[in-house]
């Protein structure tokens, strides 16, 4: 049999005679070496592969796609050289992208030197099928006794069970006149993605599908055999007839059954080499035979009986009997069972074989393009990857109705590169084509995804032939005609797929027009079938105690009951979702002692929120007095309820604010609405319906204790403007020399970013419990205006700040403002050490004044200067130097860089509903795994922002999801990015980012950068990220994402960190702690002893005074920074963290024989014996590791318990 390459379109296809043979593949030429000379591995498995087989998708070629530019030539470009980079400039998008998509299109094909024993075998096959001897008619229920007959001549030890018979449901009635029967097949031909050389490598290691269709002799049916799925009876008898044979033959090939997504109607023999070294073994390959049985075109069943509107299924419901037939008025339309029976034609495979070789005739790059188009699909699946047999598995789920639509794709570009048919004469701009023939694959595949992103199927039905297309339209359902005119591709397609469907090709045309940005490998090379960084919302229904829905014209019921459920799920949430789809693992072969397919177990529901409406309260629905609303409270039950609106309007409404307290528990809403109607219209319970990570929420919220309110950011904001009117209150009173400005804050808790919301403390509160006591103070700056009379020495200018600040406080007490002055003994007496500290309402802040005479007074410092004109700048004295070197840098981070990072993160807070959650959730989840202390807030801020704008067209709509995201990015990061905070926030539209573009940066030595506008070098937020804390969060982020994986219903199992990585752990008494509160694992016995009464006398504890930003373990691990950070890298959560992890350094650990000793050593050490060496006492030392850990001890009496040394 020889496969069909750039034929011409009209030459018919011939029957199974000849070759495979593959389309050469002309892999680059520093590939092609490596290819010719390559050994193959072998596995773990024993089995022996090629290292391009086992090639994955995501990581393919990983060295050679990042880097698709050639090695470097000397020699300047030739006059064609030129135009071909010119070319791929116009037409790849890139020259860059060209190189990676060729080097991706070569190793998900197959190799040619496999190929040969693939031909030997169908072959052999051939052979074997058509000589077959026939089998005489027989009853259809006695059809299992004619393979138990065939089989009662072998031994006892060769019997094997007999083969099952796929017949659909309903079985046949015992008194069926017509029976099946077998007779060889008139021919065979290989069809499909293979025989045309445009098949790619599905993920996750799934084999090459070769499809081979059997034609089942014209002989074996009669007229009316279209009714009653009598056809289908025929054709399972005949496949199991074809299993019986090959099992029990000398092919070496295993026989399994399988249906694609349940359905057997649809099912097809699955032959898999066996690895025996013969010939014949084509395991190298990676590939399987589908054997799928056709009827020939000389079947006497007339088409114009399959057409949509054909009531063919006619069973009684009168009689005893199943199969009885009442008048034709009586049944309903079975469009889906007309379109399954047309597709098993044998003219359906051949025409669009010759469809595909008129393409690649006429559009050169339309294998390619078919190719790439086909992988995206893959990534994200729409084609069905691996057997999904395990349900906890995430990455081998596809997408409901796109498992047996691998033709579609092909279909989809011809109808691009050819157009439609014409309907009736009259629309004759659908008959054009949209794209020409001419384009790249990179070009076909943006224009399909163009098409797929606007167009609506059911709205807009697509006609390669059209026959009678009323009766398509009147459907109401997804259209999708392919050639013959009779088959509807996309029948049994859920509309919420394609909804799907369009919303990624959208959100990857997103990602296509972000020029300055490689987004090559965020379309094909990452795996996007993770659900909970796709979806906002995933649920894991359990499908046991369903109430299943009937329909005739579904392949099963389950099948029945999952379309409506995906309706009934999206009509329900309305407005409030974007996207809501039905994902599921692929259906599983099983033997072919096994008739029917297991049922699907549970099913998982993804839904995309849309961030306007996803968490509103109420749903209005029809007025009183329209006819709808029976249909309303019909669907709705007793949760529709008739309600009065302050507009006047008496509508019917459902209400969903049961158990909304906080602002966070409106985020619970679209998964209640979710299991209400899944209860009311499906009988599913609440305990059958599992919310992944639905307890996200109560990650971001403390606990309620004694002596603190409620709060939140909106009264914080409030206190602000409280306080902020006060200053200038006192402007106006004659206590400030010069006019206030300008008062800005500068504080995550004013922005809606901090972890908690703000929870101020109550107004009779003097006294608080020692482990709930933190107070955190608001960092806001203020402007004075110019003056001359400000001093031109710097340690003069922190003097008057100190002058303006007592005479703030003075003014603030008389209006009954709790103020104070604190002072920063740690810093030089050139920086700014003051702050006002004020408490408003139970909030507390801390102001700072800038000037900004001092950046120019600190650089001159630094650089030197202040001679007479023409005299030579003086440098300074070093320490001076380094001196305003730092000072220079805390005044840019707090007076420049932070004013407008937190303007900046506040105004894109307003434009993205779900990014201060995201934010939220990140800053908790590095907390937790105890390095807050390491990575500043702001550095968090501007990684979240550069993942919620790397493609604008997908932006989560809730913070679970945006978490997700936001973890996956760090995981593969490598610490450098530039952020277009500040461009986006001056756009009319989130993410529009325009200005300065990407910047291809690099971290260094391990290192962070983060570059904003505002921060060019991209080093004020990460300056205390080193190489070890930056390996930790990818080592951290991957093992998260691994956990993700696997279907997770609760949050908080992301959150706990392991003990046995650190080197030393340095237990805290959790009194010491003043966050202790706001822990992930805290215990409430804690604070709140008098609620268990038998520990009440041995934990009774004094109240603590109220101290703003007062955290006793957080100074301590500053402390032991300071002292032991080039000895030990510490690690703590600040949120609550009882335990400081520790990590020896590896130089200052050293080896059993130390270092030699010498004056400032660097680290505390103690000496070993001497030894004698070439007649040398040599007296080494190594680290003290005890007068350490007791040097740490005493350092934190009263607040170290415990320290454990591993």
């Amino acid at each position: 049999m020889k496969r069909k390459r750039n034929d011409a379109a009209d030459r018919p296809a011939k029957k199974f005679q000849g070759k495979v043979s593959q389309r050469p593949i002309s892999p680059p030429a520093h590939l092609r070496d490596e290819e010719e000379s390559g050994k193959e591995d072998i596995g773990s498995d024993g089995q022996e592969h090629d290292q391009e087989e086992d090639a994955v998708i995501g990581p393919v070629a990983q060295e050679h796609l990042t880097d698709g530019a050639q090695p470097h030539n000397s020699k300047l470009p030739s006059a064609s050289e030129l135009r071909a980079i010119n070319e791929a400039s116009n037409l790849y998008r890139s020259n860059t992208f060209r190189a990676q998509a060729n080097l991706l299109l070569a190793a998900v094909r197959p190799k040619e030197s496999h190929i040969p024993p693939l031909e030997r075998t169908l072959q052999k096959l051939h052979g074997h099928l058509t000589a077959l001897d026939p089998i005489a008619p027989v009853h259809p229920l006695e059809a299992r006794d004619v393979f138990s007959t065939m089989t009662s001549g072998r031994s006892r030890s060769d019997a094997q069970p007999a083969v099952a018979v796929p017949y659909p449901q309903p079985l046949p009635a015992q008194d069926t006149l017509w029976k099946v029967a077998f007779e060889p097949p008139e021919s065979m031909n290989v069809v499909g993605s293979w025989s045309d050389a445009l098949i790619v490598r599905k993920p996750d290691g799934a084999p090459f599908g070769v499809d081979v269709v059997v034609e089942m002799p014209a002989s074996l049916f009669q007229e009316k055999d279209f009714r009653n799925s009598r056809f289908f009876y025929k054709r399972a008898f005949y496949l199991a007839c074809i299993a019986h044979s090959v099992a029990h033959s000398d092919l070496g090939l295993d026989v399994e059954y399988e249906s694609p997504e349940g359905d057997i109607r649809r099912t097809v023999l699955l032959l898999t080499p066996r690895k025996d070294g013969t010939e014949y073994d084509f395991t190298k390959l990676h590939a399987t035979i589908r054997i799928i049985p056709v009827a020939s075109d000389a079947a006497p069943i007339p088409l114009q009986k399959l057409s949509p509107l054909q009531q063919n299924l006619r069973y009684s419901t009168t009689g005893p009997s199943s199969h009885g037939e009442d008048s034709p008025s009586q049944h309903p339309q079975t469009p889906l069972y007309n379109s399954a029976l047309a597709l098993n034609f044998a003219r359906s495979a051949r025409v669009r074989l010759v469809n595909a070789h008129k393409v690649l005739g006429a559009a050169p790059s339309f294998g390619d393009g078919l190719a790439l188009l086909r992988i995206w699909a893959n990534q994200r699946g729409y084609i069905a990857g691996v057997d999904g047999g395990n349900d906890n598995g995430n990455r081998n789920y596809c997408v409901r109705g796109f498992e047996c639509l691998g033709a579609w794709w092909a279909c989809l570009l011809e109808v691009l590169i050819l157009g439609e048919e014409p309907v009736g004469g009259k629309n004759k701009k659908n008959s054009r084509p949209l794209v020409g023939r001419g384009l790249s694959s990179y070009q076909l595949f943006r224009a399909a995804l163009d098409f797929l992103s606007r167009h609506d199927f059911e709205a807009q039905p697509v006609f390669m032939k059209v026959i009678e297309p009323s009766e398509w339209t009147s459907l109401q359902e997804p259209v999708f005609v392919d050639s013959t005119g009779i088959v509807n591709m996309l029948a049994g397609v859920p509309q919420t797929s394609l909804e799907l469907l369009r919303h990624d090709a959208a959100s990857t045309l997103h990602l296509l027009n972000k020029e300055e940005e490689d987004t090559f490998r965020a379309i094909f090379l990452t795996d996007s079938r993770e659900p909970t960084a796709r979806f906002d919302a995933v649920l894991r229904i359990d499908l046991s105690r369903v109430q299943l829905r009937s329909s005739i014209d579904y392949p099963s019921s389950q099948a029945a009951t999952l379309h409506s459920l995906a309706a009934t799920v999206r009509k329900a949430l309305n407005t409030r979702a974007q996207v809501v789809a039905l994902i599921q693992p692929r259906s599983a072969p099983r033997p072919i002692t096994a008739a029917h397919p297991s049922p699907i177990r549970t099913i998982t529901l993804g839904v995309i929120f849309d961030p306007r409406n996803a968490t509103r309260l109420v749903d209005h629905g029809p007025a009183a007095s329209t006819p709808e609303v029976e249909e309303y409270r019909k669907f709705w039950g007793p949760k529709a309820e008739l309600r009065r609106f302050k507009d006047g309007s008496i509508v019917e409404s459902c209400v969903w604010d049961e158990g909304i307290v906080r602002a966070e528990d409106r985020e619970s809403v679209p998964g209640r609405i979710v299991r209400y109607i899944l209860g009311y219209q499906f009988g599913i319970p609440e305990e059958s319906i599992l919310i992944s990570a639905g307890d996200y929420g109560e990650i971001v919220v403390a606990p309620s204790v004694k002596g603190r309110t409620s709060g939140g950011y909106k009264d914080a904001t409030a206190a602000f403007d409280k306080l902020a009117r006060a200053l200038k209150t006192l402007e106006d009173e004659g206590e400030l020399p010069l006019m206030l400005v300008s008062t800005r804050p500068c504080s995550s808790g004013l922005r809606y970013t901090s972890v908690f919301p703000p929870s101020p403390m109550a107004s009779s509160s003097k006294s608080i419990h020692p482990s709930t006591s933190y107070l955190p103070a608001f960092e806001i700056v203020l402007q004075l205006e110019r003056s001359s009379n400000w001093p031109e020495d710097l340690r003069a200018i922190q003097k008057v700040k100190l002058a303006f600040f007592e005479s703030m406080a003075r003014g603030l007490l008389r209006h009954k403002h709790q103020a104070a002055v604190v002072i920063d003994r740690n810093a030089g007496e050139i920086e700014d050490s003051s702050v006002l500290e004020v408490i408003v309402d139970g909030y507390a802040f801390r102001a700072r004044i800038g000037h900004d005479r001092e950046v120019g007074l600190l650089e001159t410092l630094r650089d030197g200067g202040g001679g007479l004109p023409g005299q030579a700048k003086q440098p300074p004295p070093e320490p001076e130097r380094q001196a305003a070197i730092r000072a220079l840098s805390t005044y840019r981070r707090r007076f420049t860089c932070a004013p407008a990072h937190h303007a900046a993160i506040l105004a894109l807070h307003h434009k993205m509903p779900a990014f201060s959650y995201t934010v939220r959730l990140v800053k908790r989840w590095l907390g937790a795994h105890w390095l807050t202390g390491r990575i500043t807030e702001e550095a968090v801020e501007l990684i979240c922002v550069r993942v919620f704008l790397l493609n604008e067209g997908d932006i989560p709509a809730c913070g679970k999801r945006g978490f997700v995201r936001v973890v996956g990015f760090l995981s593969r990061w490598d610490g450098a990015a530039y952020v277009q905070l500040y461009e986006a926030v001056q756009d009319g539209e989130p993410g529009q980012a325009v200005g300065k573009r990407e910047q291809r940066l690099e971290a260094g030595k391990g290192c962070w950068r983060l570059c904003t506008a505002e921060d060019e070098k991209g080093t004020v937020w990460c300056e205390d990220v080193n190489p070890v804390v930056a390996a930790r969060v990818v080592d951290i982020a991957k093992a998260t994402l691994s956990c993700l994986e696997v279907f997770v219903p609760t949050f908080k199992c992301l959150f706990v960190h392991p003990k046995d990585g650190y080197d030393i752990n340095i237990e805290l008494d959790p009194l010491a702690v003043s966050r202790y509160w706001q822990g992930i694992g805290a215990s409430q016995k804690v604070w709140n002893p008098s609620e268990y009464v038998n520990l009440a006398s041995t934990m009774e504890v004094n109240n603590v005074d109220i101290r703003v930003a007062f955290d006793p373990a957080e100074m301590l691990v500053r402390d032991l920074e300071r002292v032991y950070g080039d000895t030990i890298e510490f690690f703590y959560d600040i949120y609550g963290g009882t335990t400081i992890g520790g990590v020896w350094n590896p130089a200052v650990l050293g080896n059993e024989e130390g270092y030699p000793w010498r004056v400032l050593l660097g680290f505390s050490s103690t000496p070993l014996d001497a030894v004698v060496r070439n007649k040398k006492t040599i007296s080494n030392v190594v680290l003290n590791i005890q007068g350490v850990l007791a040097e740490i001890a005493r350092m934190g009496e009263g607040i170290v318990k415990k320290i454990r040394l591993k």
